[in-house]
């Protein structure tokens, strides 16, 4: 964190400035997170939180309580202990009347709501911190809440926006790294970046967190090659700086454009290298995301069974940690598509029923990567409720805009309603925009899925030539999709799943 402009800097009893007791602490601190003793960290930050209340220095007090709500985040995923630590600070900061406090809090509020799914509050907080920052003229700090923005933007689905503010933060950070302007001194760690030992080696992190969020982003709007750039760039600084924070982010983030852009070995590679990491963090967050990535890879390549078991890992933490509960909605929509895929019928209907209500819960038009949601229409349909089936398809269609990812998965859940109904031609007609659509995006793995689906609806009307046209795409799509494999046991599980052995071969 980064002082006041004109902060006067009074000297202790002892000749020792604030300036300098902040710089001792701060070091230290960070220097015991660097190497992983989480609790002595917490030591030094209440120590210099009690030093500034003794001393009647606001502004030690205010850093000490900021360095303690990310640890919080860190190392316990106590967000709720983290927010009321900011809180305290933000009053702090009023009363100083001190502009760059206010900012900086606000930054970090925006961070613990966009970890806890809050999206108003995330966005309303991290608007207000971009706002005071651009004021201040601060470019580190306006780069900073940036890189937060673009998550809070996110976390209500206006991926647009998400996308644009990472740009921008990325590109401010780009600038300060060649040394174009920007503080000096040693920012406070986003929750998500690790402990950086320096500025520059702090910068090149937040940079990278830009361009994680950015990936996630443009997955979202359809725009997979671009992802996967940005998600590799925020794995290579990752690796550069060995900040396994960074490391585990941007993996979780190249394992969804891979998996979407059909890249099956290497994401799985990724996938499993990204929860090794995550296992070794304190982050439960992080944990999540990887347990949810390696499940999506595995359901992709119909190894059922283990991705159910990572997906099932993964809804324990929302279980056990109540911050983290509103991230069932990127668990129970999985669960609803692996339980269908294996032809559990039973248990996609309870899943879907389930994942009706978290969605619900999120003050959210979009959720992000929220693309396996044809599953719980059909699922929904097999157990009686039709009408929840054809409301949910409704109010997505409401909400999904211009967005294109997310018309394909509105066309695959208004298919299979059409089928139910046995309105065959708008189920063709909505496969067929579902085809043209996963085509132009690049998704091999919706495009085989759409093909057979397709194959199997024209052999149901008898128009048999159709089909086996329909059907021979699908098995020459998935077949190609099998030869970017490089493991010979995944490639040969692929090809060996029942739902891919009533292909026929091309």
């Amino acid at each position: 964190m980064t002082p006041s402009p004109g902060t006067r800097r009074p000297r202790g009893r002892e000749g020792v400035s604030a300036q300098e007791v902040e710089h001792l602490y701060v070091n230290l601190g960070r220097a015991r997170e660097l190497a992983g003793e989480w609790e002595e960290a917490r030591a030094s930050y209440e120590s210099m939180l009690a030093h500034g209340r003794e001393a009647r220095e606001p502004r030690l007090e205010w850093v000490a309580l900021n360095r303690l709500a990310i640890l919080s985040a860190q190392s316990v995923s106590d967000l709720p202990g983290a927010v009321a630590l900011l809180e305290e600070a933000l009053r702090v900061a009023t009363a100083g009347d001190d502009r760059t406090m206010l900012a900086e809090t606000e930054w970090n509020l925006s961070q613990m709501y966009v970890t806890g799914l809050e999206g108003p509050a995330a966005v309303s907080h991290g608007e207000r911190a971009v706002s005071l920052a651009r004021g201040l003229n601060a470019e580190e700090l306006t780069a900073r809440c940036l890189a937060t923005l673009t998550g809070a933007y996110g976390a209500v689905g206006r991926f647009e926006e998400s996308a644009e503010a990472a740009r921008r933060g990325a590109a401010l950070y780009a600038r300060l790294e060649a040394g174009l302007g920007g503080e000096g001194a040693l920012s406070a760690q986003h929750a998500w970046a690790g402990s950086p030992q320096s500025v520059a080696a702090s910068r090149r992190a937040m940079r990278a967190q830009c361009l994680c969020i950015l990936a996630v982003a443009l997955v979202n709007l359809g725009e997979v090659a671009s992802g996967i750039e940005a998600a590799r760039e925020a794995a290579e600084i990752g690796r550069e700086l060995r900040n396994g924070f960074v490391r585990a982010h941007a993996a979780n983030n190249l394992v969804h454009g891979l998996t979407e852009a059909g890249e099956y070995g290497e994401a799985l590679r990724v996938a499993r290298e990204g929860l090794s990491l995550a296992r070794g963090s304190p982050s439960l967050t992080l944990l999540l995301f990887q347990l949810v990535v390696l499940g999506n890879v595995l359901v992709a390549v119909l190894r059922l069974e283990e991705a159910r078991d990572a997906y099932l890992e993964a809804l324990e933490l929302t279980e056990r940690t109540v911050p983290l509960r509103r991230w069932k909605s990127v668990i129970v929509p999985k669960l609803c598509a692996n339980r269908a895929l294996a032809g559990d019928w039973a248990g996609a209907h309870a899943h879907a029923l389930e994942s009706l209500g978290v969605r619900d819960e999120l003050p959210a038009d979009l959720v992000w990567m929220d693309f396996m949601r044809h599953h719980e229409t059909e699922a929904l349909l097999r157990g009686g409720n039709g009408d929840l089936a054809r409301e949910d398809a409704r109010r997505l269609g409401e909400r999904v805009g211009s967005n294109p990812r997310f018309r394909l998965v509105l066309l695959r859940m208004l298919a299979v309603l059409c089928r139910w109904e046995d309105d065959a031609e708008g189920s063709l007609e909505n496969l067929r925009q579902a085809e043209d659509l996963a085509e132009k995006i690049g998704l091999p793995g919706e495009l085989w899925q759409i093909r057979a689906a397709l194959g199997e609806l024209l052999e149901e009307r008898g128009e048999r030539e159709a089909a086996d046209r329909a059907s021979s795409l699908a098995s020459r799509t998935l077949r190609s999709l099998a030869g970017r494999i490089d493991d010979e046991g995944l490639r040969k599980g692929f090809l060996e799943a029942p739902r891919v052995r009533r292909l026929p071969r091309p």
